[in-house]
């Protein structure tokens, strides 16, 4: 009695360990496939200066999915969501009360299943290393 169950066991035990071996082997296609979509936030006040460079390399990434580019004007004085709107990106309006509260307002309206921050305009170069193929 005590060897069929043994032999038994063993079986069950050797059959396990070579399905989870196998299994490690195959390579999971939907993993490698897998991308998010994403929500890219960008705070923004008084940044006339910086924001249409800023915008025009976010918009030159390429990324398989489509992306939401979202706009927070934090109460600026210039320009700043004029330029936005030329862009036809979506542009939130905020009253001047800090960028932690303009991310939160975006956040809220975010559609991505992951929000990217933007958190600094000047000298942002081109999303390429993030958003690559």
């Amino acid at each position: 009695m005590i060897d069929i169950f043994l032999i038994s066991t063993s079986i069950i035990l050797i059959t396990l360990y070579i399905s989870w071996f196998v299994l490690a082997l195959i390579p999971s296609r939907k993993m490698q496939d897998y991308r998010p979509s994403i929500s890219l936030i960008i705070p923004a006040y008084n940044e006339e200066k910086n924001i249409g460079e800023t915008l025009q390399n976010v918009l030159s990434a390429h990324y398989p999915k489509k992306f939401e580019i979202i706009v927070v004007d934090d109460g600026s004085k210039d320009k700043t969501a004029e330029i936005v709107k030329k862009f036809k990106i979506k542009l939130l309006k905020g009253m001047h009360q800090g960028k932690a509260k303009a991310v939160n307002l975006a956040m809220k309206h975010a559609r991505g299943t992951n929000q990217l921050l933007c958190a600094e305009l000047r000298g942002f170069g081109p999303l390429k290393w993030l958003l690559h193929n």
